[in-house]
């Protein structure tokens, strides 16, 4: 068993993925850091940064929020988003502040400062480049540009995939720092092609992940993108020891299979809990662990425990995993 209060952590992915686990990670230690993909082009960030130029400021906003100790109105501001009609239409606070500062300061490290102070939180979080690059993937001999035609794609894990940035990126030099001095690696949940891999093809970020001595642990998803199906445990990690140049030193998986219920809910959109082979994953990871890793409760106001709709996971329990294991 170890402590982690004592361990420099930094968090990798984006979006919910990475704000479900440092949530709970804030409780657990004060020297976390976030990196995050800086490649997202849907949505709010993706009309900001077609409109103004800025850098996407969505999954470094949820991550600001995730890790944030500020009243929880403050929060809820943070996070709300404008409903009704007009441009304001889908934006949410926290986006257009991130925006309107890093174009009054031409710096966007210095506009994640402002909103971290604003929002008093506990840790850091950094952009892994501070190059404003678009995903490419080539499948098939076809080449997709942006991170939501690619979530479009339906790919088969026996194939050849290509990813790419355009332009090249860099490593942000705090991104840089923060992977060298860790203790602790924690690659989050979340969509492997779009939130996981891309860190990883920012120029600098696996000789980087390389020369760390930090251990490396990954969460493994629980269910399936319908883009990824045929995806099984073991070609995720696969992918990602090949992308990060390093093997995984902890792997959680979740054995535990969601209600008939939420089951429902997701097969309407052709998602479906990821099957593994035990065999072969514990010949990937140097350790894997097992276990029921799903959020499945929630109390309601009026003091109710019902089921959620979402599959999730229990964040705590998957701290006091990573804690007794490392």
């Amino acid at each position: 068993m170890s402590e982690l209060n004592d361990k420099s952590i930094v968090v990798m992915g984006g979006g919910t993925g990475s704000y479900n686990i440092l949530k709970t990670l804030k409780n657990y230690s004060s020297d976390i850091t976030a990196l995050v993909n800086m490649i997202d082009d849907g949505g709010s960030s993706g009309i900001l940064r077609d409109e103004q130029g800025v850098l996407p400021p969505g999954d470094i906003r949820q991550c600001l929020v995730a890790l944030s100790e500020a009243p929880q109105n403050i929060r809820d501001l943070f996070n709300y988003r404008f409903r009704g009609k007009g441009s304001l239409y889908g934006h949410s606070f926290g986006n257009l502040f991130l925006s309107a500062v890093e174009l009054s300061s031409q710096d966007f490290n210095q506009a994640i400062q402002l909103a971290a102070d604003f929002l008093r939180i506990k840790g850091k979080v950094i952009p892994i480049t501070l190059t404003n690059s678009n995903l490419i993937m080539t499948y098939r001999g076809i080449r997709y540009r942006g991170e939501t035609y690619i979530g479009q794609v339906q790919l088969k894990p026996k194939e050849s995939i290509v990813l790419d940035l355009d332009p090249p990126a860099m490593i942000n030099d705090l991104a840089q720092n923060a992977i060298l001095k860790s203790d602790l690696i924690i690659i989050a949940p979340g969509d492997i092609f779009r939130s996981i891999l891309p860190n990883f093809i920012v120029k600098g970020v696996k000789k980087s992940l390389e020369r760390s001595r930090a251990k490396l642990v990954v969460i493994s998803n629980i269910m399936n993108k319908k883009t990824t199906a045929e995806y099984r445990v073991e070609d995720y990690i696969k992918l990602i020891t090949s992308y990060c140049g390093r093997p995984v030193d902890l792997l959680l998986v979740n054995n535990k299979e969601p209600s008939n219920k939420q089951l429902k809910k997701y097969a309407l959109l052709n998602e479906y809990p990821i099957s593994y082979n035990c065999n072969k994953l514990d010949k990937l990871a140097r350790q894997v662990v097992y276990g029921n890793y799903l959020n499945y409760l929630s109390k309601q106001e009026n003091d109710y425990v019902v089921e959620k709709s979402l599959i999730r996971h229990n964040s705590v329990k998957v701290i006091e995993t990573i804690k007794d294991n490392i």
